[in-house]
């Protein structure tokens, strides 16, 4: 019995090198296209959808209630976020920028200096500091999104300008298919332009940074660039990654990076130097949002054009890959003995 045990730990530790089976999440939410995803401080689960507004839970994903809605006149929620107070904000195909303060039982209109139709993107700083998007320019709020202020013209227009905006190292980062790159050291206020000379050779669709400061860019057909210089210079980091057609990318508290793109989900444990797929249990790989709660777990929300994309959830991923793992009885004890590859935020 001892040898069996032994042979079953060696097995896992050598062939589980950080891929983890997905199980859909779908009651009540049967049939969506899942665009966007927040996740706030108490647990509570919103996935913005295609044509059908936004839903609730409140179990872990494991069931789902409309929230935002036809009653609202909303369909499209293409961004969700929740500030400090638990508030939550939808940014909405023509509707403009919602907000619920009581857990999606009601919502209102912050708009006042804000486009009031398209709000694509909506962000919020660790300071506090609102950011929304129109799929055009950049604004910004300092009073919890009660009144805005342009910040930054998009070069595209109302179409094509800035598509993504997120936060690290004390800098806000926004970029898109017409006006690539640009970052503020000041909250916003301030902008400094970013272009193909730096070495990001096409614009990114989405960003990220993790908790070195590193910033990822997700590009469409290109897939993704680097920067160890807070932006400054980037360098492709492709390894391994089948699909180049990044939709979307999320960074978990320990560092381990998630792709979306348009053949799956992509991991990497090592800054993104090198990638595994990871799409056992998906049954839709279009992937349009990705988000973490608190117990460990990452979801991912799929798109297909008969509109049942589908929502996924699985266990996040340890940021530790092993190259060797043995085991040896000693008398009624077991010795276990491993060397580790890589290790993100759990050193020693």
């Amino acid at each position: 019995m001892k040898t069996f045990l032994i042979i079953l730990i060696i097995i896992h530790f050598n062939t589980d090198k950080v891929i983890c089976q997905w199980t859909k999440v779908q009651t009540g939410l049967t049939g969506e296209n899942v665009i966007s995803l927040a996740i706030k401080s108490n647990g509570d689960i919103y996935a913005g959808t295609n044509t059908n507004g936004a839903y609730r839970s409140t179990d872990n994903g494991n069931s789902w209630v409309l929230t935002l809605g036809i009653l609202n006149n909303v369909y499209q929620v293409f961004s969700l976020a929740s500030d400090i107070a638990g508030y939550v904000y939808a940014g909405t195909y023509s509707v403009g920028l919602l907000r619920s303060t009581n857990d999606g039982g009601s919502w209102s209109n912050v708009t006042n200096g804000l486009p009031q139709n398209d709000v694509r993107v909506i962000a919020i700083s660790p300071t506090g500091t609102f950011f929304a998007s129109d799929y055009g320019s950049i604004y910004r709020s300092s009073d919890n999104g009660i009144s805005w202020g342009l910040v930054r013209n998009s070069s595209g227009g109302s179409s094509g300008g800035f598509q993504t905006i997120t936060f690290g190292s004390s800098r806000v980062y926004a970029g898109g298919s017409n006006d690539w790159l640009y970052y503020s050291t000041n909250d916003g206020i301030n902008w400094t332009y970013v272009g193909s000379s730096s070495g990001l050779s096409h614009p990114p669709m989405t960003l990220a940074v993790n908790s070195s400061g590193y910033v990822f860019a997700g590009t469409s057909g290109w897939g993704v660039y680097r920067s160890t210089n807070l932006g400054v210079n980037w360098t492709q980091v492709n390894t391994n990654l089948g699909n180049l057609n990044i939709n979307t990318i999320a960074i978990n508290s320990s560092d381990v990076i998630y792709v979306g793109t348009t053949g799956g989900v992509y991991v990497s444990t090592d800054n993104g130097s090198n990638w595994v797929s990871n799409n056992s249990g998906l049954t839709n790989t279009n992937i349009r949002s990705i988000a973490f709660d608190y117990l460990g777990n990452v979801y991912v929300g799929a798109y297909t054009a008969g509109d049942d994309g589908g929502l996924w959830k699985s266990i996040a991923l340890l940021p530790v890959e092993l190259t060797s793992f043995t085991a040896c009885v000693i008398g009624n004890a077991v010795k276990l003995s491993w060397e580790t590859e890589t290790e993100v935020n759990n050193y020693g």
